[in-house]
């Protein structure tokens, strides 16, 4: 399965954090690291192991059955907060 951010949210680097702004909820959300690396890789063509890889590549002393799980958790939430669709 493949996952794609909304593309209508507004998103803005503040230090480490990545700012959403879903003006159609008028809502926002604050990313930390992690969750902002899984958001910039929600675009449509990762799968949920590849992003898991590469978070064992961007976070030292990440093991990958970790990152599988922070990816999976980070994914559902992102889902629930309907900031992100899944592409079969």
């Amino acid at each position: 399965m493949l996952f794609s951010a909304r593309r209508d949210l507004s998103a803005r680097q503040v230090g480490t954090d990545l700012v959403l702004y879903d003006s159609a909820g008028r809502e926002v959300h604050v990313l930390n690291s992690t969750a902002a690396k899984v958001f910039e890789l929600c675009d449509g063509s990762h799968t949920l192991e590849e992003m898991a890889k590469v978070l064992t590549e961007s976070f030292d002393g990440v093991d990958y059955v970790q990152a599988y799980e922070d990816v999976k958790q980070i994914l559902n939430t992102f889902e629930e907060k309907c900031l992100m669709v899944s592409k079969d």
